[in-house]
């Protein structure tokens, strides 16, 4: 039909022939119309059934432009037609369609014809078209396939009749499905949209207090009372009168009303920390509270405090001689050690006695310890002697005790009680810094019962109240008379990720945060309220393997993990991200190496020893020479493995863990090792480290001499993965010049290295970050308390922005 129809018109009509035209025409018109209906099918059911199904699944509006003509008579009874050229594009009015109307047929453009307009029931332009296509697609809920119709039309013909209605009636559609999803925040968006286009819109006022009311209930859920605020704002600009605005402010009043009552009472009964709080969160529901202004400085001037954010809680038993970063941290609150590390000079580690005068004599192998008079416990019951000093080095070197070290055993000779104050400490042979080794705290001994967590210290401040979110260290009333202004209280608040705790401290919630993530340095430090520190030492990072399970027992498995593991890529990219930390690096071995050449820290470091690179197709090799070594050991126990099990690797929850955990999860997963992720309590016992195969470790290596020992010896450590490493670890005890003592704990370092007795990974220079109304911090601190008695907190009121 399509062919004989072509064939037939090969010219067109002419205005001689108008006189001919009807009969001609009808007669050219069925096979013409027939034709289409046959190759393109009717166009009223692809609008009307299936607006987007157009020929090979082109949208209606991408297809070439037609006019479609419904006939009056004859069938079919629709053509499809080249655009007309009405006057811009617009049908004209009823009254001035006489005569004739002048077409060309879609599929034959070449013919003009002329078609009388007492034949046309109907013309419907390609503009109407697409309208009619885009409200049966929302009609069927189909708004995503809408919006692409809508668009074009809006930038192509603005003005269409019907399209500014159309347009509305899909927004709130649109709105409406949204909150049917509960998606109230993208509902609210549209709604605002539309009623910047036609305020007047049928229902929008009460869809835009449903709207808002949904999402000031998720705000109040998420205590984000500044964006609740600004909701009621958006909402009353829009509606004044309406009811929701009322709601909302009366709501936000009330809150606050019963924070501040909150607050009062904590006064009234002494706990100034939770008043504080109570009083900050009513600032923060309604900022304007002068009532919760004057409070908040009531407070500060009888208890100043200040809350420091970390991501890490320590131990109920925080010891600040521990290697773990969470003990040091809260261990110095609440413990002052007998002598402590104070930062590096020319000769390395320097250390001073917070409460004695030592004395080493020339032979190096006698210590005399001076206490000052008058240091009590913080019971107040009984004064720090040389009984308790003496009794606390009888345990260090008592290998029954649970908190004996190998140093003290080997080298403590006798001790003796000179007077009260005075004790006497005999070394069985000389130690190149004996003041490294004095690091402990102290307990009374003189007293009956067990000296556990809950026995007496001596600290600048307490372990008070904590839960899960907090934990308060209130000022040690027996302690040194504190000074003016000097925090009656520090509140440690655990955040869930160093992004929320940057987030607190900007909005003046905290004014401290203990650790910063490496990535998050630069940009912090641009902010002029902001000071940015580093801290004197650097953490050491690595694989811990627990030496009772099969495989990570296994020296060429050990070996397989280091290589297939990318840790170049893991330090710059996911841990730095661009970021320049002068002192952040690979390391092949578990000593920091330093951050500068002649850097007295990286004196243990083995600088001969080169980190391995990584080689995933060497990993895989010697992974399966593990498994066939596996294998061969089970079989003679008459025991079957079948491949290489998951391991499981168990980091501390934070940041940086998960972030480099994260990453040497996908790199093992190349080489065909499977590893689960686990996150570790860390307030929980080191013992718990056997149920894991690897604990992601982050050491903090002080003075390698001492550290080295703990790490590899004492309960919670590396442990020894062969002979030859004990042997060089216990040569350490009794080197007694820094020569030898430089070999060995290179040889050590090396030993390490070729057993692969950890998988050592990097180090990271380590940042803090306060805000500038916290005074007395000091610059690079070996410990973010290191001079916590010198801190002084100036009133800083929260606000809503960072």
């Amino acid at each position: 039909m399509w062919r004989f129809w072509r064939n037939t018109l090969k010219s067109p009509l002419k205005k001689s022939d108008e006189r001919l035209f009807p009969r001609k025409f009808g007669a050219i018109l069925f096979y013409a119309v027939a034709a289409c209906a046959i190759t393109c099918g009717p166009a009223e059911s692809a609008v009307g059934q299936d607006a987007a199904a157009t020929d090979d699944d082109v949208r209606l509006f991408e297809r070439e432009p037609f006019d479609q003509i419904q006939l009056s008579t004859g069938e079919p009874s629709v053509i499809k037609v080249e655009p007309i050229a009405f006057p811009n594009r617009q049908l004209p009015a009823q009254a001035a369609r006489r005569g004739k109307l002048r077409v060309r047929l879609l599929d034959a453009p070449e013919q003009e014809y002329e078609l009388d307009w007492s034949q046309v029931a109907e013309i419907k332009l390609f503009e109407q078209l697409i309208l009619d296509a885009a409200s049966a697609l929302v009609a069927a809920g189909r708004l995503d396939e809408a919006y692409d119709y809508y668009r074009y039309l809006d930038a192509n013909q603005p003005k269409l009749p019907g399209l500014t209605e159309a347009i509305d009636h899909y927004m709130m559609e649109d709105a409406r499905q949204s909150q049917r999803r509960q998606r109230y925040d993208m509902a609210l968006a549209v709604l605002n949209e539309l009623h910047g286009r036609n305020p007047q819109f049928a229902g929008l006022e009460n869809a835009l207090g449903v709207a808002t009311s949904k999402l000031v209930l998720e705000r109040l859920k998420e205590e984000n009372y500044a964006a609740v605020r600004s909701l009621a704002a958006a909402l009353k600009e829009k509606l004044p009168q309406h009811a929701a605005v009322e709601r909302i402010e009366t709501e936000l009043s009330d809150m606050s009303a019963s924070a501040m009552a909150r607050a009062r009472a904590h006064v009234d009964s002494g706990r100034m920390s939770d008043a504080y709080g109570e009083a900050v969160n009513a600032l923060a529901v309604l900022p304007d509270l002068a009532e919760a202004r004057q409070l908040l400085k009531e407070i500060h001037e009888r208890h100043p405090l200040v809350i420091v954010g970390v991501t890490l809680p320590a131990g109920a038993a925080a010891d600040p001689s521990a290697p773990d970063w969470a003990s040091v941290r809260a261990g110095r609150l609440v413990h002052r050690q007998l002598v402590e590390f104070e930062g590096y000079g020319p000769d390395g580690g320097q250390y001073s006695s917070p409460i004695a005068q030592i004395a080493v004599d020339n032979a190096g192998q006698t210590v005399v310890v001076e206490l000052e008079r008058g240091l009590t416990w913080s019971d107040g019951l009984g004064e720090i002697t040389g009984y308790d000093v003496a009794g606390r080095l009888l345990e260090l070197s008592d290998s029954a005790h649970p908190a004996s070290r190998p140093a003290w055993m080997r080298l403590l000779a006798g001790v003796n009680v000179k007077h009260v104050y005075q004790v006497e400490i005999e070394l069985a042979r000389r130690h190149v810094r004996p003041s490294a080794l004095l690091d402990f705290t102290l307990a009374p001994r003189l007293r009956v019962g067990p000296v556990d967590g809950t026995s007496p210290t001596y600290g600048p401040y307490l372990a008070g109240p904590v839960d899960e979110r907090e934990r308060h260290f209130v000022l040690n009333p027996n302690y040194r008379s504190p000074a003016p202004g000097q925090p009656r209280e520090i509140v440690e608040r655990v955040f869930a990720d160093s992004a929320a705790a940057l987030t607190s401290l900007k909005q003046g919630r905290t004014s401290v945060m203990d650790r910063l993530s490496p990535w998050a340095v630069d940009e912090l430090s641009t902010d002029e309220q902001i000071v940015v520190g580093q801290y004197a030492v650097p953490t050491v990072h690595c694989l811990v393997p627990n030496l009772n399970r099969a495989f990570t027992a296994n020296r060429s498995f050990r070996r397989a993990l280091v290589y297939g593991i990318d840790r170049q890529r893991i330090l710059h990219r996911e841990l730095l991200r661009g970021n320049d930390a002068r002192g952040s690096r690979v390391i092949s071995g578990p000593f920091p190496a330093g951050t500068e050449l002649d850097d007295p820290l990286g004196y243990a470091y083995n600088d001969r020893v080169e980190t391995r690179p990584y080689e995933p197709r060497l990993a895989i090799t010697l992974a399966g020479v593990a498994l066939h070594e596996i294998q061969a050991a089970a079989e003679k126990r008459g025991e079957e493995i079948a491949g290489i099990p998951e391991l499981v690797l168990a980091h501390a929850p934070h940041d940086i863990a998960r972030a480099a955990c994260q990453a040497i999860q996908r790199n093992l997963k190349l080489i065909g090792i499977p590893v689960m992720l686990e996150e570790l309590d860390p307030r929980a016992p080191r013992d718990v480290f056997d149920d894991y195969d690897l604990v992601y470790a982050e050491w903090i290596v002080r003075e390698p001499i001492v550290d080295a020992v703990r790490l590899f010896q004492e309960a919670g450590g590396i442990g020894l993965s062969s002979p030859h490493l004990g042997l060089a670890v216990r040569q350490l005890l009794v080197a007694d010049d820094w020569a030898s003592t430089r070999d060995r704990l290179e040889e050590v370092h090396r030993l390490a290295h070729d057993d692969v007795a950890v998988i050592p990974l990097w180090q990271l220079s380590e940042h803090f970050a306060y805000h500038r109304s916290l005074e007395g911090v000091g610059e690079r601190p070996t410990g973010l308390y290191q001079q916590v008695e010198q801190w002084r907190p100036q009133l800083r009121l929260p606000t809503d922005g960072p």
